[in-house]
């Protein structure tokens, strides 16, 4: 859910701010700048919380940590 939250906030947030330079709003940049966003925020999520990552991986995969 908190993805969605970022998306959605970025996406607003990069439409106010490209209306304010540009004088109209883009749609398909705010999108790219949201989901560039998004797909950091969970990826960075991904890196520092490997604890809980790794309790998800079945057994049988290799040189899993522990």
């Amino acid at each position: 859910m908190k993805p969605l939250f970022v998306l959605l906030t970025v996406f607003l947030i990069s439409n106010l701010v490209i209306r304010q330079y540009k004088g109209d709003m883009d749609y398909h940049l705010a999108g790219k700048i949201a989901l560039a966003a998004t797909l950091l925020f969970t990826s960075l999520g991904h890196v520092i919380y490997t604890k809980g990552m790794v309790l998800m991986l079945p057994d049988f995969i290799p040189l899993k940590k522990k």
